[in-house]
């Protein structure tokens, strides 16, 4: 039987030590449940942001490579580049008054010169004498 009295009392006096470590542990319990619950708040906003993020990766593919521009600006670049190319060019057209001399087309007026010439008011040579049976 002592050693049965014995056995209680080391079972007691481990009970006493576990006892004051559950009591030195009881305010941690608190602390980590509150830990607990901000983690999964934080792993929400962390989905709930790397769905957004997709989104907008997604929105952004579209101008992968494309640089963003002033519209009326490259308009503006784009009529000074033609104007500047084509200043010092004389276009010369056959029966217009001015220097028709060095009009590159002159074998073309030759070569027309022999067909009847469209009558006055009609410019595009679409008279109403010529037509034939689809209406030129």
């Amino acid at each position: 039987m002592a050693n049965l009295k014995e056995e209680v009392e080391a079972l007691r006096s481990i009970a006493a030590e576990l006892t004051a470590q559950v009591e030195e542990l009881k305010p941690l319990e608190g602390k980590l449940a509150a830990a607990l619950k901000t983690i999964e708040e934080l792993n929400a906003t962390i989905a709930d942001q790397k769905k957004e993020l997709g989104s907008l990766r997604g929105q952004c593919a579209e101008f992968k490579g494309k640089l963003p521009i002033n519209q009326e600006e490259l308009q503006d670049l784009i009529k000074d580049t033609i104007n500047e190319s084509f200043k010092d060019v004389k276009i010369a057209m056959p029966g217009v008054a001015g220097d028709g001399g060095d009009f590159a087309g002159d074998d073309f007026a030759e070569e027309g010169a022999g067909e009847a010439a469209a009558p006055s008011g009609d410019e595009f040579g679409f008279s109403e004498s010529g037509k034939d049976e689809f209406g030129f």
